[in-house]
């Protein structure tokens, strides 16, 4: 093989060289733009996706929208109907009337010793609300229940010192909460200082 051939040898397996890595390059990068191309439709998949569960929601909550002006309406009509100022003075004190005459009543069917109790658990809680509730609720305890709510209202009371922090006692005596754990310094004193009805208490 003469020099002219050798050389021409040399330039077509060069040449052949960078065809081939143009053809690979080539390839990497159609791949590439394939796998772009297959992320941008995921992602737009994902976004008309989402779109349609945005208008969902809110169509939604037009509707729960519609539903309030509907409640707030009929609110209004039966306020310029049946609460005008003069009518609910009025509906006030009948209703007013019917809870005393409840409450009265509530406290002659209780058994007096019961009723001692319930006096003397009001005063002490000293969160004055609801006292016909709490009446019903405590006319249905059992004698047990109300032995423990008298040994632990004290303890309860000195716990929460500030009324505010207190719960209703409808809600106490309803998820009889004198079963809750008090913490340990809170715990009632001797039973000889435990809370008791004040003489002058009047009902």
């Amino acid at each position: 093989m003469n020099e002219n051939e050798s050389s021409r040898a040399i330039k077509d397996e060069s040449s052949f060289q960078k065809n081939d890595q143009i053809e690979k390059l080539s390839e990497f990068s159609s791949l590439y733009i394939d796998n772009i191309y297959n992320n941008i439709n995921i992602l737009i998949s994902h976004f008309i996706t989402l779109s349609i569960e945005i208008n969902k929601l809110s169509i939604e909550v037009n509707k729960l929208n519609i539903e309030i002006d509907i409640l707030n309406k009929k609110k209004l009509s039966i306020g310029e109907s049946f609460f005008l100022e003069d009518n609910n003075n009025i509906y006030n004190d009948i209703e007013e009337k019917e809870k005393r005459k409840y409450k009265k009543k509530k406290e002659k069917e209780m058994n007096p010793e019961k009723l001692k109790k319930f006096n003397t658990f009001w005063e002490a809680y000293d969160k004055k609300e609801s006292r016909t509730i709490c009446l019903n609720i405590w006319d249905k305890l059992e004698q047990e229940d109300i032995d423990a709510i008298m040994k632990t209202v004290g303890s309860y009371v000195r716990w929460k010192s500030d009324a505010q922090y207190r719960k209703m006692p409808s809600t106490y005596l309803r998820g009889r909460c004198w079963e809750d754990r008090i913490p340990a310094e809170f715990l009632q004193a001797p039973e000889s200082q435990s809370y008791q009805l004040p003489k002058n208490a009047i009902y």
